[in-house]
């Protein structure tokens, strides 16, 4: 069988639908739902993971979380995009 995992991410829960509001042309003022602290969205991926660990998972989850222990850590460079 097939199992999927919805790992999506979530909007805040204060957040109203005219927040991002689209010009005409579609386009949010200053890519503000792109970039930036005001493009946050409510992570899924950490509970996601635990679960298809719990599920199907044979490494400890302190093996796998190690490099991005070590990224958190350490830094990493990123372009803008």
């Amino acid at each position: 069988p097939v199992t999927a995992i919805d790992f999506n991410s979530a909007a805040p829960a204060a957040l109203t639908p005219d927040f991002y509001k689209a010009d005409e042309n579609g386009a949010v003022a200053g890519d503000r739902n792109t970039y930036g602290w005001q493009a946050v969205g409510v992570p899924g991926v950490p509970a996601g993971l635990q679960l298809a660990l719990d599920r199907f998972g044979s490494r400890p989850l302190a093996e796998l979380l190690a490099p991005a222990i070590r990224f958190a850590r350490d830094g990493f460079p990123v372009s803008r995009g």
